[in-house]
């Protein structure tokens, strides 16, 4: 009987620290996919479902000339945004250049959610 407890509490304990395990691997790359270089934003789009989305987006970034170095990832509503090609311009021309990208995105009828990238 104790040989019969003492295997389920082996098995028990063991299966606890592979989810525990498994979820900090989950953690780690969801973190990791989250992560921009220094010159990329990465931006969540509410709204943004479908290839009509991404393209609606593209022609109002391209307003802006940010035509090049976006990418749409429509099954997470994001939209990578790569400004190293703004990299010589200041901190300060840097976030104004973000923040008309973002007011370009609004204006296109989608919602930028700060909160959540």
């Amino acid at each position: 009987m104790k040989a019969i407890i003492l295997l389920l509490s082996t098995l028990l304990f063991s299966t606890i620290g592979q989810s525990t395990c498994d979820d900090n691997h989950k953690a780690e790359k969801s973190a990791k996919m989250t992560k921009a270089a220094p010159y990329t934003k990465l931006i969540k789009v509410e709204g943004m479902t479908c290839g009509g989305c991404v393209k609606s987006l593209s022609a109002a970034l391209k307003e802006i000339q940010l035509d090049e170095g976006i990418k749409f990832i429509v099954d997470i509503n994001r939209v990578t945004i790569d400004y190293s090609a703004h990299k010589n311009l200041s901190t300060s021309e840097l976030d104004k250049i973000q923040q008309q990208t973002e007011n370009v995105i609004i204006k296109a009828k989608y919602k930028v959610v700060k909160d959540q990238v």
